[in-house]
């Protein structure tokens, strides 16, 4: 059984970025180029300024950007570690589809004992993306 853990997050400090909508985005590698733009400038502390920076080192202008957003205090820890319950919802060919989750720190084991498992099939080349990108 894995052993979950509780952590201090980073959340959006809402009374500094605004509304949700203007710092929410679809999930990074599904959003057209010429979309990308749009989000870019609905606000400065949008998310995909992390997810999906541009510019010729994207990932050194994510980290200018994360330290940006947390003296900026659009991004803040919270004071205590917590587990984190989250529903998302939306809608396909008409139908209103959800699922809830939990967001925790784990426990790291050796793989092949199978208690961690992965959630998908994902492409090398994504995950070292997202490797670097941490």
């Amino acid at each position: 059984m894995a052993t979950l853990k509780p952590f201090k997050a980073l959340r959006y400090n809402k009374e500094r970025v605004g509304k949700i909508d203007n710092i929410l985005c679809p999930p990074y590698d599904i959003i057209p180029n010429e979309k990308l733009a749009s989000y870019m400038e609905k606000s400065e502390f949008n998310i995909i300024h992390l997810e999906r920076p541009i510019g010729d080192n994207p990932y050194e202008k994510a980290a200018q950007t994360l330290k940006y957003f947390l003296d900026e205090k659009a991004l803040v820890h919270e004071s205590e570690n917590s587990m984190y319950i989250y529903e998302e919802e939306f809608e396909i060919d008409g139908e209103v589809k959800s699922f809830k989750g939990l967001i925790s720190g784990v426990k790291l084991e050796e793989f092949s004992k199978k208690i961690v498992l992965p959630h998908e099939e994902t492409l090398s080349k994504a995950k070292e993306d997202r490797l670097n990108l941490m």
